[in-house]
Order: structure tokens, then C-alpha cells, then sequence
């Protein structure tokens, strides 16, 4: 790749995914929609906070609202004046209103030598950065409707955070990552997807709506990580074993529609029951085989996959999945170091 792509040496990338927070799930439950107003006002506290930590440049995922370029046109006059010495530049991905929207800005932030990427959706928007961005590291900000994997994190500290980092003034980059799980699917031996936290298979034929809530057609979940305080599919596990972010383990769960029943939230205010046939851990590598071939595998709450008749599906976890940025350290080391003192 030239290096005329990489002439900023301290760039952060923003993916803000206009559609996150905004599924079915959002009219059939009572969850907070995040509008796009409310992303771009995130989107302006996080370029304040980098642009006093050393960054030289942002670069933002092209899509059809121009969050990005409304946050910054919106800035008042005098914040303004201090992105004057940072680029933002345009990702120049194609924005063709789809998910590989994301997958391409991810690829092209790689691509431009970004240092991380800050993220405004739920699981499935950093699944679709995490298709893309190689190594770089995330800092995900929740604002989607599935938000297992995004962090509840102001958009000031994030940017904080993600500013430093990419700054390079903390030292090793390696002492602020943190390695994430993910659930590998393959087809006949080979993997043709991922998912980041859930990977359900439904019994239907068909996509249809790509979101899930009703629980009679689900046959069994592969689960990264869960917890009793999860919301979406996840939070079945979470009932059953809770597995953290760092547990070198999941969870495989099978349903039964007769079996005994489970009452979780499948959705913001949306309580369901499912039937609970079998739930065991799922070790790092092992890889455990899907026994139905006509359905659908549904990725970080949205269907995605149907399964054709004739071939062997498995599901297998591993620590492959995008790296983190760890907020917590860097600001405490960052403090330790007096990094925000002027003049020293």
C-alpha cells in the first residue's frame, strides 16, 4: 500500500452507522432510539476531547446523513479554531446505504494507517468494522440496539482515550489492547462468518425481517460472552452460566419450545420465554456442529445466514475478534504521567 495513504502518523477513525438503534426491535419493544441528532452531538464531544491529546488527523466513514460533517460544520466558532491543526478527511468508502458501507470505511481507515476507530452502534456495527479494520483497535460506543460488545462510555472520555492512544505519547500500544472473543462459522471445514457475541440458529426458512424476538422457531445459541444484566439474546446465558469478556470460554445452549421455560429480556422492555433443552461451556478451539441444515443463523441479533440443505455447519469461539481499546488504563496512566499538565 502507498505510503502517501499513511502521511498522518496519529489518525483516529470514526464509524458512526446512521441505522444503528433503529430495527424492528424498536417498535415491538420500548427501547431509546438513538436519532442521528443525538450521534452527532456524541461525535462533537469526542473530536473535542482528541484534538487537545496530540492527534493530527480524523478520518470518517462516508454514509447517506453526514454525521460526521454536520458534528463538525455545528461546532460553535471558538471549538471550531481547534480542529484547525487536525485533518478530517473523508474515508472514501462507497455509501451505498448497506452494511459493507462499514466494511469498506474499516478496510480504507486500515488502509490510511488509522490508529484506532471509534464506534457509534451496537453489535452489529462493530461486527461490520471488525470485518474490516485488520488490527486496528476499537473504542465502541454504544448507541445501537443489541449493545453487548460497545461500551457505555461518555463520548468525551472516549475520545479522551481514544486520542491518547492514537497520540502514541503512552508508550507500548500493546499495554492499552485488549483481546475480545468471537464466534467462528464454517461450512463443510471452512469459516464463512463471524459473530461477536451470539450466534443463534432459527428454524425458519427464510430471512424475512432480520431482527429476532419471537422465540418459538429458536434452536440453539453460541454464545461469547453473557451476563444476568444483558439485554437480546445473549441475556439466555446469562440466566443459565454467565461467561465475562475475559473468560476463555462461551456458552452452547439448545432450546426446546416444550421444554422448561426461561423468562429473559429479548428486547428494551420486551420479556420472552424460552424453552431451555441443554446448555454446556464451549471451550477456546473446540468446534461444535449445528445438526439441522434448513434455517437460519442469525449474527449479533440480526439473520444473516440461511443454511443449504447438503451441507455441515459448525460453530467454534476464539480469541479472533477485534481488539479493544482499554479506556480504563490509558486515563490512569495518562493521570500518572501528567499527560493533560501544559508545559512539561
Amino acid at each position: 500500500m502507498s505510503e502517501e495513504l499513511k502521511k498522518y502518523k496519529h489518525a483516529i477513525g470514526i464509524i458512526a452507522n446512521p441505522a444503528s438503534g433503529k430495527d424492528i426491535r424498536r417498535m415491538v419493544a420500548y427501547g431509546n432510539a438513538y436519532d442521528n441528532t443525538d450521534k452527532m452531538s456524541i461525535v462533537q464531544r469526542v473530536l473535542m476531547a482528541a484534538s487537545v491529546t496530540g492527534i493530527d488527523a480524523v478520518y470518517y466513514m462516508n454514509e447517506y446523513y453526514g454525521i460526521v460533517e454536520n458534528a463538525v460544520s455545528r461546532l460553535h466558532v471558538e471549538h471550531k479554531s481547534m480542529l484547525d491543526e487536525i485533518a478530517v478527511l473523508s474515508a472514501e468508502n462507497e455509501s451505498m446505504g448497506i452494511e459493507l458501507d462499514t466494511v469498506w470505511a474499516a478496510q480504507n481507515m486500515e488502509d490510511r494507517g488509522v490508529r484506532c476507530i471509534v464506534t457509534l452502534g451496537g453489535d452489529g456495527t462493530n461486527r461490520a468494522v471488525a470485518k474490516g479494520c485488520g488490527d486496528i483497535p476499537l473504542m465502541p460506543i454504544s448507541t445501537g440496539t443489541n449493545n453487548v460488545f460497545p461500551q457505555m462510555i461518555e463520548g468525551t472520555v472516549a475520545g479522551m482515550a481514544a486520542g491518547l492512544f492514537a497520540s502514541g505519547r503512552l508508550g507500548n500500544d500493546e499495554d492499552y489492547i485488549k483481546k475480545t472473543k468471537c464466534i467462528e462459522l464454517l461450512c463443510n471445514g471452512e469459516q464463512f462468518d463471524v459473530a461477536l457475541i451470539d450466534a443463534i440458529v432459527v428454524r425458519d426458512e427464510m430471512i424475512a425481517s432480520r431482527a429476532l424476538w419471537k422465540t418459538d422457531s429458536f434452536y440453539q445459541v453460541f454464545l461469547s460472552q453473557c451476563s444476568p444484566e444483558s439485554i437480546g439474546i445473549s441475556s439466555i446465558g446469562g440466566q443459565l452460566h454467565p461467561v465475562s469478556r475475559d473468560d476463555p470460554m462461551g456458552l452452547n445452549v439448545c432450546f426446546d419450545k416444550d421444554a422448561q421455560k426461561l423468562t429473559v429480556p429479548l428486547a428494551p422492555g420486551l420479556m420472552g420465554k424460552v424453552g431451555i433443552r441443554s446448555f454446556e461451556t464451549m471451550d477456546i478451539g473446540r468446534e461444535i456442529e449445528i445438526p439441522i441444515d434448513r434455517g437460519v443463523i442469525a449474527v449479533d441479533g440480526e439473520r444473516e445466514i440461511e443454511l443449504k440443505p447438503g451441507n455441515h455447519y459448525s460453530a467454534r469461539l476464539s480469541w479472533n475478534g477485534p481488539r479493544l481499546i482499554d479506556t480504563h488504563k490509558i486515563l490512569h496512566d495518562a493521570q500518572e504521567k501528567r499527560l493533560f499538565f501544559e508545559n512539561e
